[in-house]
Parts: structure tokens; sequence; C-alpha cells
């Protein structure tokens, strides 16, 4: 095939098969090398006199490196021309993901290379920059390094540069984020299901925020954030304020209030009640209110003009309507996890030109919030802070989580400008953390130069927008709650045979008998399909039990050791019915979680069907 047509059927492959990496592509402006025959087949290359990979036997040089113990994820730093992605064995289940931060290599394979072959192959996905491999590894669900294994390109281990002194710093970010991220949803879970299920009566008919996109296109925003410099910025905001749009977060509206401004746009995501924060304001009267799917109930009843939705992709409830075919595919508005991350994302799908972040210290100093008496027990240790880089120099103290929406935040900075976004990010906080990447003015210098364009009758817009949304009928969301609640039967009745069994086994492996063991494969098989009934009960048949139990099914998790080889046939069964007793322990152990989940999730399903009724 020519290099050409190579080429063009690599970018039509990877459009479907990676469109991430397929958009990266498209923005490189390198060249491809100019590859030569190696001595014993196979191609290699030269950058600056050095090969990137053997020039006798490229091969036989890969499989050497890829030798060692397999582990879930196959991290390959540095493509090259493909010898070590072909080199590397995988088993079933496991992944490859490559880095290749060498715009000239990946181009230069991608001229050479049939990626449609060797990528699904090899079960593979590249990444061109460090924000792409940090998604992609997220995905992998990793939670420690030690399921990682690392393949090095020698010619990126010695030639570019400090890639080996910048992997430890990677890779312990990336699991103390995702540690972090784990740990914080699997104790909220709860919360934030029980709160969308509260909320799913005012909820379940408001139009999501996508209907939006574009509407208030070549428009300047500013993000209000209750950091601590907040208040004396606010000032500044009032001249222009018709020629702005203003997207603030709850606990903003009370300083908001008191120098006189009104936002366009309330975004709010927290499941716990803060109603206290907006109760009484006079300053809503033409507010949009943008919603998370998880906000608390009080919020989806306040909005006096128009509410839009936004969805988070690990909520359950929302996942489990939009499975059954009562809600649309939802669109995700990107979000760190801070309010103040959603703020910034939805003025950037509602089209802004020009954004600015207002009060996002990302920091501490007296106080955490520009009003002290909200969350004025605000619960840190000293473990969980950390020293960053500061807005005027020098170093500012921070958080684990303000350190995680401050990493948010650069990454999304970079992923905007390489899908070539044209919109002016700035930081006007004018205090607490640097944010690197975005530019760094005051407030009133950001507005004028491009709070420029009147304002335009923001709730008209928005009443038009979610004029053609057609929600699902009460009576359809009444059906699929009752089916829900059958369900939950049927899952009942599950654990309920599951009881006498594991009293049977247990039996059997504690005491055997050679009655007993004759019986043994039967057994085995039932204890497997008892085993699989458990992921499809969580995962298909009610996966909104998962919103009360994650935290359970995670400390449950059990890692797989190598067993040692028996010597004998005594020891062999030994293993054995040590081995199975394992698997009864554990199994007991998720159908205990799976029933409590159900005596949690029941009473709510009742009460929202009596609701929707």
């Amino acid at each position: 095939m020519p290099l050409n047509e190579l080429e063009q059927k690599n970018r039509a492959f990877m459009a479907v098969y990676d469109p991430d990496l397929a958009r990266s592509w498209a923005r490189l402006q390198a060249r491809p090398l100019d590859p030569e025959p190696a001595r014993k087949g196979g191609l290699t290359v030269a950058i600056n006199h050095q090969y990137v990979h053997s020039r006798y036997d490229p091969a036989k040089e890969a499989a050497k490196i890829c030798e060692g113990h397999a582990k879930p994820v196959h991290l390959h730093l540095g493509l090259g021309l493909g010898h070590f992605l072909a080199a590397d064995p995988i088993a079933t289940g496991e992944q490859i993901v490559v880095f290749e931060p060498i715009a000239e290599l990946f181009l230069t394979a991608a001229a050479h290379i049939d990626f449609s072959e060797l990528l699904p192959a090899k079960n593979a996905r590249i990444a061109l920059d460090e924000e792409h491999l940090n998604l992609i590894l997220r995905e992998m669900g990793l939670r420690r390094p030690d399921q990682l294994k690392i393949i090095w390109s020698p010619f990126h281990q010695k030639h570019v540069a400090q890639m080996a002194t910048w992997l430890p710093q990677f890779l312990a970010e990336l699991f103390r984020d995702v540690s972090i991220s784990r740990k914080t949803l699997a104790k909220l879970m709860p919360t934030f299901t029980r709160s969308t299920l509260h909320a799913l009566p005012e909820s379940f008919d408001k139009p999501p925020i996508d209907q939006l996109a574009g509407r208030f296109a070549g428009m300047a925003a500013v993000v209000v954030a209750p950091g601590p410099s907040l208040e004396r910025n606010l000032i500044a905001l009032r001249p222009y304020r018709e020629h702005c749009l203003v997207f603030a977060v709850a606990r903003t509206m009370r300083l908001l209030e008191r120098y006189g401004i009104e936002p366009d746009f309330l975004v709010h995501n927290e499941a716990q009640d803060f109603y206290s924060a907006i109760h009484g304001c006079r300053n809503l009267g033409r507010t949009v209110f943008l919603l998370a799917d998880q906000a608390h109930y009080k919020f989806y009843r306040a909005s006096t003009t128009a509410t839009f939705v936004f969805f988070n992709p690990t909520n359950l409830v929302w996942q489990w309507l939009e499975q059954g075919g009562l809600t649309q595919p939802r669109q995700f508005l990107e979000t760190g996890g801070s309010v103040a991350n959603e703020a910034f994302s939805a003025a950037l799908l509602l089209g802004c030109r020009a954004v600015a972040l207002l009060g996002q210290d990302l920091a501490v100093g007296k106080t955490f919030y520009a009003d002290a008496e909200i969350n004025r027990q605000f619960e840190h240790g000293k473990e969980d802070e950390a020293w960053v880089a500061g807005y005027y120099g020098g170093q500012v103290k921070t958080m684990a989580n303000y350190y995680h929406f401050l990493k948010w935040y650069q990454n999304r900075l970079n992923r905007l400008r390489r899908e070539g976004c044209p919109t002016v990010l700035v930081n006007a906080t004018e205090g607490g953390a640097h944010l690197k990447g975005f530019r760094h003015h005051p407030l009133h210098h950001f507005l004028a130069a491009h709070a420029t364009q009147p304002r335009q009758d923001v709730v008209d817009q928005c009443r038009r927008a979610a004029a053609d949304h057609q929600p699902p009928a009460k009576e359809t969301m009444a059906a699929a709650l009752r089916g829900a609640l059958a369900q939950i039967g049927v899952v009942r009745h599950l654990c309920a045979q599951y009881a006498p069994f594991q009293q049977q086994i247990s039996n059997l492996l504690q005491q055997p008998t050679a009655e007993g063991l004759q019986q043994l494969n039967a057994y085995i098989q039932t204890l497997d399909q008892f085993s699989r009934a458990t992921g499809e009960v969580v995962q298909e048949r009610l996966p909104l039990l998962n919103g009360f139990i994650q935290k359970e099914l995670q400390e449950n998790i059990r890692e797989t050791e190598p067993e040692a080889a028996a010597t004998n046939p005594e020891e062999e069964l030994r293993a054995l019915l040590a081995g199975l007793m394992d698997d009864v322990t554990h199994l007991t152990t998720t159908y205990g979680h799976i029933a409590a989940g159900c005596d949690h999730l029941e009473p709510e399903l009742r009460q929202l069907v009596l609701r929707f009724d």
C-alpha cells in the first residue's frame, strides 16, 4: 500500500477508534522522518544521528525490552516505529498505553504502520501529550502503581529531556488524584444517590444544559467563586454588568447581593442542603439555574425563571434512566469536582469568547471562603496541606482538594489550546494560587478589553432554548420506579437462595467427607452461578444499588496473587478447598452488601412512586 494511502487509512481508522488522538494528530505541525531498513529486517530511524531502534535487529531488541511479568496495564514510553508494541505479549483483559511525545516519530509511524491491525490486536491506545496520557490511564481503572508494567524505549529514556525524572512525579500525582477521587466518590455516593432520587420529581422534566450550547457566542463571562479575595474585586464588575455574563456559585450570593449584582446564572452541584446560602436573596429574580443532577431538591424548586440540568457520568440514577430509554443520551459538563470548574465549563459551552475567573484562590489564608461564616468549621489536617506557586510569586498554602482543582484547570486549558479553542482565559482573582497557562490580569482590565458586546435578554434566550425539550411523562417515570421495586424483590429472593447454599458448601469445605467431595464439582458450578449473579445484579439488573454500597464493594475487592504449585495430590486438594472457602467468604460479604443496599434503596423508591403517582 502506498504510504499516503496508509496514512489516509490510519486517519480514517483513528477517527473512529480514538477521536481524541485523531484531533491531536490533526494539530501536529511536524514532518515525518525517513526510516531505513535494519540488517535483520524491519525498519529503524534516526533523530540527530541517534537511532530509535537497533540498526541490526529491532524486533529482537524490542522482545528483550518487553520481558518481565505482565500487569493489567503496560505503559510504553515511546512508540517509535511500533516494534515495542508489536513485541509486547499481553493476556486477555490487559491493556497497553503508549506515550509518544515526539511528533516526528508518531507521524513516521503513521506513515509505515497499519494502526487498524496493530492497536486493536494489542488492546492499545496512544497519547501524544501528558494530559491525554493522564485521561487514558484514569479510564483504565488503575488503583496502584504496581498495576503498571513500564516499558522504556532506550532512545526516549536517554535522549528525551527530563523524561526519567518526569515519570515518577507524573505517576505520583496521577495515583494521588485517583486515590482522592475514588475515596471521595465512594464516601459521598450514597449522599449523591439519595439526593438525586429526592430531586427527581423536580429534575426529570428539566432540559439539559447542552440545549444552551453556543447561545451566547461572543460574550465575555465572569465566573464568580467564593475565594477569600472575592470581595475586594467585586466593585470592578458593576460598571460592566450590562456587557458580560456572570456565572455565580451559591456561596457567593450574599456578597453579590451586598454589591447589587444579580448573576445571569447560578451554578450549583451540592447534594447537601446548602439552600441557606441563597434563601431570601433578592438578587435572583432573573437568574437562570444550572444545576447538577445530584443537586439538593430545594434548589430545583428555587428558580423563578428557568432551570437546566448538567450531568455527571458517575451518577447512577440518571445512568439508569438513560439505559432504560427514559432520557436522551447525556452530554457531560466537564468538571474536576468543583462547582467553579462546572461554571467555567458552562461558560465555554454557552460560547463565551472570553472567560475570567474571580475569587478562584485555590489557597487558604485566614479564611477558606469570602464569607467567613460559611463553612467556618472546614475540616482539614496537616496531611491535607501543600504549597504551590502563588498568584504574585512565591508559594502559597493549598489543600489536596484545591490542588486537584488547580491541576484540572491547567489540564483543561492545555486541551482547549490543543483543540484550537480561541477563547481568552484570564485569572482575575488577584490572590491565591497561580494558574499556569491562564493570563493573569485585574478584572477591570479584562472587562475593559472584552466586555464590549451588549448583554442579551438571558431569560428569554434560555426559555427559547428549552422550548423544544420533551421530557418523559410522569406516568412513564412511575412505571419505571415500580419496575425497579419489582427488581428489588427478585434480588432479595436471590439473596435468600444463597443463604442455605452458603451454609451447605461451608460445612463441606470445613469438614470434607468422601461423599461430599464427590459432589464438589456441582457445588463449584453453583458457586460460579451465584458469583456471576452478583455482577448481573449490580451492573445490569439493579445498578441503583451501587449508589448505596459502592464503598463497601470497593473495600471488598480482592487482589489475586499467584498460587504456589502443589507438590502432591493431598496438598493440591487442601489448596483447592482453601481457595473455595476464600471465594465463599468473599461472596457472602458481597451478598450481605447487596441485601443492605436493598434496605437503603427500597424505601427511597417507594416514596418516589407515591410522589410521581
